[in-house]
């Protein structure tokens, strides 16, 4: 009998309910293992450390610890993704897709039943969840309900938007298995076009740099911003016995997951349109609408082209140069054949080259072909592009040491780079072979407070030389040196509280010995007068060692170089404050602990008399051991 309710048939649910209640029952005791099963761990041990109950701000913390909402965020994906296949698994088979429609229901009622049985499979366990949470909660005088109440309502959004995105993909295709494939290429597809793109651009340019910073553009890939954008974590400050004393909890992604509750209303109202129109017979096919295969084929072919390409670039261009017109060649030939896979897949047959559409091929080479051009001139402009100077505030420059330059500075490194570009195609390369290189990095900021970012790959031979002798010059100035290592902190000698010398010998022997703050200042004093000297850089920036002998000092002496080191050690309590800010992703916690020291490393050698001197007076260094040095 033709039930009364348009988008409901109650025989249907209670098939569904009757049918998978295995899935609902396995999903429920995941869920009550990830909320109210962690609630009870959590809270358990935090009461063995808090015998007589908890502060405000310790429940809170205790709140913080025991919810991961990145974990819940994969679960409901997850979960999503398995109902949708169960409960449309008929439109996959032609024999049930026949049976099924061939009931006295009408597909408003077969898509309304499965669309709200799928939501209380889903949305039913937590739910339950809730409702234990609360009483664990409650039970261990835990008043901080509200949290955890916008802690479910979060989860509850994101459950919705996964459920929306898997029935749009079922709606899509005619087969289960290529279900999860398309609802994981709608969660990933942007990223992993736009993490193509970037590193095809860094092949092709030279210093371009892919960074994917978590911008609003990963809106598109809708997992991977929720994990980005939702969080829940507490930040508090513990005494001396490590109790809490004060915290807060935070949670950000509210807006976030308001906005793709729309879009998931948007998903459930296509994906019915699509329903109604949807022909039984497509039943096994990977794409349910027709008009939808071209664009597969293209997609798939422009996507897993490049992806395939950017994959061979990795592996081949450590080990020999590949120029551009051979990149060309392999983007070409990888975006062709995932294009005649795609088009096997589709038609499902392997005689591919007999019904194949040679228009449309042809039109998609050329397409691949320009974009692949439009990419090598794009990154033609942006890699040989150089700002003005009176455009850039400050700039951030980065070989052995990093600093922060200004002023007159700025015009010695655009000099620098221009050197680079300059050289690109032999640096480019000669960085494919088995040559030492040095990273540089430059970071120029503008007035109008955007950033510009390269990073430099320059081989130690060749142009290479002169190029790494101009980043020395600028880094081992003693201005610069000194800024790298104190940056806005006093050059007084009086920054460090504590230093360890350290000398090594034969067969991995060492003598070390530890300095109080009075000797660790003096020392201090001396290691800034042997950089103003000039003499104490040398033994610091690494890649000096790779530059020609000619110009090096000769006292420069490998076999010296690491026998005698001082390490320094600031404490920055105070500057850091005394904040632990933990929070949690997929599982795992980190703690960022502020009270840390400053910590610098120094080398020397026989050439840097004012430290020398120094630790003779204090009796450190012998004059026996300093005349073997020299």
């Amino acid at each position: 009998m033709k039930s009364k309710i348009s988008c409901f048939n109650a025989a249907i649910f209670r098939k569904n309910a009757t049918l998978y209640w295995p899935l609902w029952g396995s999903y429920l005791l995941v869920i009550l293992g990830l909320i109210p099963g962690r609630l009870i761990y959590t809270l358990y041990n935090n009461k063995r450390h808090y015998p007589n109950g908890f502060t405000p701000s310790q429940s809170l913390v205790a709140l913080g610890e025991a919810l991961d909402i990145s974990w819940g965020i994969v679960i409901v994906f997850i979960g999503a993704v398995a109902t949708s296949m169960v409960l449309f698994y008929y439109l996959f088979q032609a024999r049930s897709a026949n049976m099924i429609h061939a009931l006295p229901v009408t597909r408003g009622e077969l898509y309304g039943t499965n669309l709200i049985t799928g939501l209380l499979f889903l949305l039913g366990p937590q739910v339950i969840a809730f409702f234990v949470s609360m009483l664990v909660l409650l039970g261990h005088n835990v008043t901080c309900v509200e949290y955890f109440a916008e802690f479910m309502l979060l989860l509850g959004g994101i459950t919705v938007l996964a459920y929306g995105i898997a029935v749009f993909c079922a709606m899509l295709t005619g087969q289960i298995v290529a279900l999860p494939i398309f609802f994981l290429a709608v969660n990933i597809l942007y990223m992993l076009l736009e993490m193509c793109m970037g590193n095809m651009m860094e092949y092709l340019g030279f210093g371009l740099t892919y960074q994917n910073l978590g911008g609003w553009r990963n809106w598109f890939s809708p997992a991977i911003y929720l994990l980005d954008r939702v969080n829940f974590y507490a930040r508090y400050r513990i005494d001396n016995a490590g109790n809490v004393t004060d915290g807060n909890l935070y949670i950000s992604g509210q807006l976030t997951v308001a906005g793709y509750l729309l879009v998931a209303l948007i998903l459930f109202v296509a994906a019915y349109l699509l329903y109604r129109r949807r022909n039984i017979e497509c039943a096994g096919d990977l794409v349910a609408v027709p008009v939808l295969r071209p664009i597969l084929r293209w997609g798939i072919g422009f996507v897993a082209g490049y992806l395939a390409a950017v994959s061979i670039l990795q592996l081949a261009s450590v080990v020999f140069y590949i120029p551009r017109w051979g990149i060309f060649v392999i983007v070409m030939a990888a975006g062709i054949l995932f294009y005649f896979i795609a088009q096997m897949f589709i038609s499902k047959r392997f005689k591919i080259f007999r019904n194949v559409n040679w228009k449309e091929c042809a039109a998609f080479a050329g397409v691949m072909a320009l974009s692949f051009v439009a990419l090598a001139g794009c990154a033609r402009v942006r890699d040989r592009y150089i700002p003005k100077e009176e455009d850039i505030r400050q700039v951030k420059f980065s070989a052995g040491t990093m600093n922060t330059l200004s002023g007159d500075d700025i015009a010695r490194i655009l000099d620098w780079q221009q050197s680079v570009i300059d050289a690109a195609d032999e640096f480019h390369a000669m960085n494919a072979g088995d040559v030492d290189r040095v990273y540089c990095d430059l970071e120029y900021e503008l007035q109008n407070g955007k950033k510009i970012t390269r990073v430099y790959v320059i081989p130690t031979e060749g142009q290479g030389q002169q190029v790494l002798k101009a980043a020395y010059g600028i880094e081992s100035e003693p201005q610069h040196f000194l800024q790298s290592i104190f940056g806005e902190h006093p050059q007084d000698g009086t920054y460090f509280t504590e230093s360890v010398f350290t000398k090594y010998g034969d067969r991995n022997s060492y003598v070390e010995a530890k300095l109080n703050a009075e000797q660790t200042h003096l020392l201090e004093r001396a290691v800034i007068a042997d950089i103003k000297s000039g003499v104490l850089q040398k033994y610091n920036i690494w890649y000096s060692s790779y530059l020609d002998s000619e110009w090096q000092d000769e006292n420069f002496a490998g076999t010296e170089l690491y026998r005698n080191g001082i390490d320094f050690y600031a404490d920055r309590t105070a500057e850091m404050g005394e904040y632990l800010h933990t929070q949690s992703w997929i599982g795992g916690s980190y703690s960022e602990n502020y009270y840390e020291y400053d910590y610098q490393s120094f080398l020397f050698g026989s050439d840097c008399t004012h430290v020398i001197q120094t630790l003779m007076e204090l009796g450190i260094m012998e004059e026996e051991i300093q005349g073997e040095q020299t």
